[in-house]
């Protein structure tokens, strides 16, 4: 793990107690985004979201994520992605 993203933990990392203070390692910032009209803004943040199977249903994902040769997160995500557009278009209709 010498090429790892963590560093060895020595003394130069370690501070006695009473004595720590804010890192002064910047946090990354989101790309800005410029509109068509010209406005900048910026790029919308991912959420995470926890979802809690079955044992039953989480092996049914788990096949049917091997059988599309896909991921069991794409698999969510695309079935997602249909429901909220099955959803949308089934509200439109019913406001019209």
């Amino acid at each position: 793990m010498a090429n790892g993203k963590f560093a060895s933990v020595t003394s130069t990392l370690l501070v006695r107690k009473g004595n720590a203070a804010p890192s002064k390692v910047r946090r990354r910032r989101l790309p800005r985004v410029v509109s068509s009209d010209g406005e900048t803004k910026e790029s919308a943040k991912t959420h995470k979201l926890v979802l809690t199977l079955s044992p039953k249903e989480f092996e049914a994902l788990n096949q049917l994520a091997e059988t599309k040769r896909t991921t069991r997160d794409a698999l969510a995500r695309s079935a997602l992605d249909a429901y909220f557009e099955w959803l949308l278009s089934d509200l439109g209709e019913g406001a019209a």
